[in-house]
């Protein structure tokens, strides 16, 4: 009896050394090689290059993620397939920053630089008349569109489209980095300063942190909690509160690397820090666990979480234009082609077989 290792060959050599006196032995070590069955994090569209400043669930289940560079937005009616990228129709100073993305009402509404765009079905856009406001983020109120700019800047629409611009207001951030409406109130966070209002005319800052920059807020479990960082992206702090006025800090994950990604979804909250490392609490963030790890940081995007009910499904956006979806709450990752994100030791396998003497 001989032993013969084979190496890897083009089919057609392979198959030639086949004959009926040879006995192939060895197929366990093919299927320890295929991923485990509960891992769940697949990458759905590589896009080198690209840098995310939001992530969105909305619609018929439909994902976008607004760009920095161009297209300036990708979109995908599944969220794990088919992602398109979006040209917007109008943009100033040469640029094609999408700065913010909102799903709201029955429409899909983006903020670039000098326009606000709105679109039905991520297909075909309607661009606003130029603003004079430089609309950095987007909220809905119930009843209209909100955006917040630079210094105070302030505009309502009813339609997405034809803006009314409010004076100047005591907003005490320069640049709001995200809003959202609870409690009958907007509530702004960005550098230093957590702020509210109940009419987007009058500010009350409740947090402020010098140099410190809170990046996302969202809303679950009947309460808002806001993270954000340092400056330096070293140290991180998480605030809660259930009625968008009163704030109390929270013990953050015990990891380095600042935070600057939350989502609420499946009872639990899941945020991302600037190393990968992505933790759940399912106590409104009063203890978090590491679920889970994406290889490739540092990575500096904001807002980039977001969660699907419809298959219990989170959203991320990371590095290189990747956006990538779990069902299994964040626990593990694999990409399309079935490689893994999470590191673990690699997997080897030989293929051994015997030719039988043939009488």
């Amino acid at each position: 009896m001989n032993m013969l290792l084979l190496h890897p060959r083009p089919a057609s050599r392979l198959f030639s050394t086949i004959t009926p006196g040879l006995l192939l032995m060895t197929i366990a070590s093919l299927l320890a090689s295929r991923p485990s069955a509960h891992a769940q994090w697949h990458i759905a569209n590589p896009n080198p290059g690209q840098t995310f400043t939001r992530l969105v669930v909305g619609g018929d289940g439909q994902v976008a993620s607004a760009v920095v560079q161009a297209p300036g937005l990708m979109a995908s009616p599944t969220g794990t397939n088919d992602w398109r990228s979006q040209h917007l129709p109008r943009f100033i100073d040469g640029t094609s920053t999408v700065g913010d993305l909102l799903w709201a009402n029955g429409k899909w509404v983006t903020a670039s630089p000098g326009y606000v765009h709105s679109s039905t079905d991520l297909i075909n856009w309607t661009a606003s008349a130029l603003l004079t406001v430089f609309p950095n983020v987007l909220t809905w109120d119930g009843t209209k569109y909100w955006t917040f700019g630079y210094a105070g800047q302030v505009a309502s629409s009813t339609d997405a489209v034809t803006w009314t611009q409010l004076p100047k207001n005591n907003l005490a951030i320069p640049q709001p980095a995200d809003s959202v409406w609870f409690n009958n109130r907007f509530v702004v966070v960005g550098q230093n300063t957590i702020a509210s209002s109940p009419d987007g005319a009058s500010w009350t800052t409740h947090v402020s942190a010098s140099l410190y920059y809170v990046g996302d807020i969202q809303a679950g479990g009947s309460r808002l909690i806001a993270v954000g960082s340092n400056l330096g992206g070293t140290t991180t702090n998480f605030f809660r509160s259930v009625d968008g006025t009163t704030w109390t800090m929270i013990a953050a994950p015990a990891t380095a690397g600042g935070y600057q990604a939350i989502t609420y979804g499946n009872g639990r909250w899941l945020t991302l820090n600037y190393f990968g490392a992505i933790h759940s609490s399912t106590d409104n963030g009063d203890s978090w666990q590491n679920v889970g790890s994406i290889a490739g940081g540092p990575n500096s995007f904001t807002r980039t979480l977001g969660y699907r009910e419809s298959d219990n499904r989170f959203f991320c956006g990371w590095l290189n234009g990747k956006i990538l979806s779990s069902t299994d709450n964040g626990a593990d990752w694999i990409n399309r082609n079935r490689s893994r994100i999470r590191q673990r030791p690699p997997k080897t396998f030989l293929i051994f077989c015997w030719r039988l003497s043939v009488p």
